[in-house]
């Protein structure tokens, strides 16, 4: 059987995977998901917050975050 989650578990997963403060690993084992969900939920509430402008629960403060960290890895390399 399929497993649902609610939008705040959601949302909670998804602000833990882009804070960057715990690997995404880290954050599947401690909520109990794949991975792959992990980064999807973490992917689907940065679009939602970049490109329609909605946020919920504290998304977009993170975002300024998440995009420096990622552009600090992308200069690493």
């Amino acid at each position: 059987m399929k497993k649902s989650y609610d939008s705040k578990f959601k949302s909670r997963v998804a602000l833990e995977a882009l804070r960057g403060e715990l690997t995404v690993a880290e954050i599947a084992g401690k909520y109990q998901v794949h991975p792959n969900q992990v980064q999807h939920l973490a992917f689907t509430a940065y679009l939602r917050t970049e490109f329609l402008g909605t946020s919920g629960d504290g998304i977009a403060e993170i975002l300024g975050v998440w995009q420096k960290n990622t552009r600090r890895r992308k200069t690493r390399i």
